[in-house]
């Protein structure tokens, strides 16, 4: 339990108190103290009261609506921020008729982060904080289960170092506490949230004929010496029963973590899994992992497949042009052998198979040019030795390389170059 500046634990010798706290800042060394605490390897679930200095309950009108639609309200998120915060412990007690037909909450929330520190410690040491209550959750739990809830309209806390007043009487749900030593206009502030006592009895407890609602007691140690004004309260004859931190934790461990007032429901943590549905839940990551990997290397793979296919069409596709055009070329020759006007080429063609046959043996063909029409002009070294022109002009013109009559035959015997110019005629079949 966390009350004010104080830690409280129960061991073997009873409750004890760790971290009385310093008189400045917040309260920070008791967080502290419980954090190392509940960093200790532990497992199963934590449950706390958690009423620091710093905490504060303000009353506020809302729909009859659960924890979840009540933080998502735009009213709520502006008037209390905090319902959104993800550092800030925060619940609310559930709704009731207020006055005018409207419902009305008691809200408990830290000022500053705190209770996160604890939820993070419990983590580390393999537990997990399940649920915290404040004082306020704490008091109703133990009224209502012990007393009842008609019966009590108050219930005060009177443990060293912490004093408090939680009023449960519907339309007055209100709860105010004390981490600090109180002086006199505390106690009476302390005795009007009470209401003024009625005479009575000293020593009694409360019958229930004051008209007022009784009041519930969590005290440790002596009231008398926790509380100057408890003679006043016993005489009043409201007191209905003074419990002790045992029977404070007893009531709080019987709510349910779901109740709106978890303070820790404002840090989700990661749901416990049976340890077979663990392991089998790894194996099922491991093989969808496994076939993920096997996925991208397929799909790599396939993709490096359509590329080279891509590659060798393409190849194919320049083999097939080159193919079409030499079957264009063999169609345009075959045409041209098979009848019709000799154009261009096939003169050509014909002068070069003309002049394999005509060519002197003593010649040796160097340059041949043929045009444009039928004109020609070849060039060839001769053998000296055994060249006859004269034989060798009649033989070329025999066979339609008739050199012109002016310049066209030109022998240098020295260098043994022949050049020819004329007109080819082909011979006739």
């Amino acid at each position: 339990m966390v009350l004010g500046r104080g830690i409280w634990s129960r061991s073997q010798r009873g409750w004890e108190a760790h971290g009385g706290g310093g008189q400045e800042g917040p309260s920070l060394q008791p967080l502290d103290v419980l954090s190392e605490i509940l960093s200790q390897p532990a497992g199963g679930r934590t449950v706390i009261v958690f009423e620091p200095r710093g905490m504060a309950h303000p009353a506020s009108e809302t729909p009859r609506v659960g924890r979840s639609v009540f933080a998502s309200l735009a009213r709520v998120r502006n008037e209390h921020p905090v319902v959104s915060s993800e550092s800030l412990g925060w619940g609310m007690e559930p709704a009731e008729p207020a006055y005018g037909g409207a419902y009305s909450t008691l809200l408990h929330y830290e000022m500053t982060p705190g209770l996160v520190r604890l939820h993070d410690a419990c983590a580390r040491s393999g537990s997990r904080l399940s649920a915290a209550w404040s004082a306020y959750t704490a008091c109703t739990a133990l009224a209502s289960a012990r007393i009842g809830a008609r019966r009590a309209g108050s219930v005060i806390c009177l443990v060293p170092g912490f004093i408090a007043v939680a009023s449960l009487e519907p339309g007055k749900r209100a709860f105010r506490a004390w981490a600090e030593p109180m002086n006199e206009r505390d106690w009476k502030v302390f005795s009007g949230l009470l209401g003024e006592p009625a005479p009575g009895p000293a020593g009694r407890m409360a019958e229930g004929g004051s008209g007022q609602r009784g009041i519930a007691v969590v005290a440790h140690g002596d009231p008398v010496k926790l509380c100057p004004t408890w003679p006043q309260l016993l005489q009043s004859g409201r007191i209905e029963r003074v419990f002790d931190l045992d029977d404070l934790a007893a009531a709080v461990a019987s709510v349910s973590r779901g109740h709106p007032a978890n303070l820790a429901e404002a840090f989700p943590s990661a749901r416990q899994m049976d340890p077979c549905l663990a392991v089998l839940a790894a194996a099922a990551l491991a093989y969808a992992v496994a076939m993920a990997v096997i996925a991208a290397d397929s799909a790599a793979r396939a993709k490096a497949d359509e590329a080279g296919a891509w590659d060798r069409i393409a190849v194919l596709e320049r083999k097939v042009e080159v193919l079409k055009k030499n079957q264009r070329e063999i169609e345009t020759l075959r045409s041209q052998e098979q009848g019709g006007s000799s154009p261009t080429v096939f003169r050509r063609a014909t002068a070069l198979m003309t002049l394999a046959s005509a060519l002197p043996d003593a010649v040796t063909l160097t340059a041949l040019t043929l045009g444009p029409g039928t004109g020609f002009r070849l060039e060839g070294k001769v053998r000296a030795d055994s060249f006859k022109p004269a034989e060798a002009r009649e033989l070329l013109a025999g066979k339609g390389f008739a050199a012109n009559p002016a310049n066209g035959w030109a022998y240098d015997e020295p260098s043994g170059v022949l050049v020819v110019r004329g007109v080819f005629e082909p011979p006739n079949r």
